[in-house]
């Protein structure tokens, strides 16, 4: 038997990395296998944030059941007129769940721009 003790803020500091991604990642998560968020970090649109005021709160129900029998996917939704990509990875060590909340359009518009410039 192996044992890691990770502590939260190192968690906190690798969620944080790759700041030029939040230009189109809302959110990047870890939920528990009961559908609680342990660990968020929110975009502020250059860099994200640690969460601080999580307290158990629990994931969307509708996409947390989505999820939580996959090893991984993706899953869009629509609120307020724009598709929000969900995209997830199941950590098998622990029984939790990456989780990335991005907006699809300014993604698109991104990779649009990404292969004019290529082009």
């Amino acid at each position: 038997i192996v044992a890691v003790d990770i502590p939260i803020s190192v968690l906190g500091k690798v969620l944080s990395l790759h700041p030029e991604k939040a230009a189109f990642t809302h959110e990047r998560m870890i939920i528990s296998e009961n559908g609680e968020i342990i660990l968020r970090t929110c975009s502020n649109g250059k860099a994200f944030v640690m969460d601080k005021e999580i307290n158990k709160k629990k994931f969307n129900v509708k996409i947390f059941s989505s999820m939580k029998h996959r090893r991984y996917g993706r899953i869009v939704r629509e609120k307020n007129g724009k598709n929000i990509l969900w995209v997830y990875s199941f950590i098998p060590a622990a029984r939790w769940i990456y989780v990335e909340k991005i907006d699809m359009e300014k993604i698109l518009e991104l990779n649009r721009s990404v292969q004019s410039a290529v082009l």
